[in-house]
């Protein structure tokens, strides 16, 4: 279940987004499904983070993005919010 309006974000295609906090990735694994944008989680939980890592890797196998849709780069950080590792401006959108 996605909490988020994914589809409120008004994203671009090509846009960079932040899922912070993003536990076990379903908001990630919403947007990897997207196909058009760039996704990247971050969380400080290590397990979370196995379990997205483990959630996009089966997305993957099952091939369940959009068809005809390239997709683009989806990623997992552990990482704390408060000492994030990118610079001012570099996502488009923060969940």
């Amino acid at each position: 279940m996605l909490t988020a309006r994914l589809d409120r974000l008004c994203l671009k295609p090509g846009a960079r987004v932040l899922d912070l906090g993003c536990g076990e990735g379903r908001h990630v694994h919403g947007l990897h499904m997207r196909g058009d944008v760039d996704v990247v989680g971050l969380d400080l939980d290590r397990a979370s983070v196995a379990r997205a890592r483990d959630g996009l890797a089966w997305l993957e196998s099952e091939g369940l993005a959009r068809p005809g849709v390239s997709p683009r780069l989806t990623g997992f950080l552990i990482g704390d919010a408060t000492c994030l590792p990118f610079a001012d401006g570099a996502f488009d959108a923060v969940i």
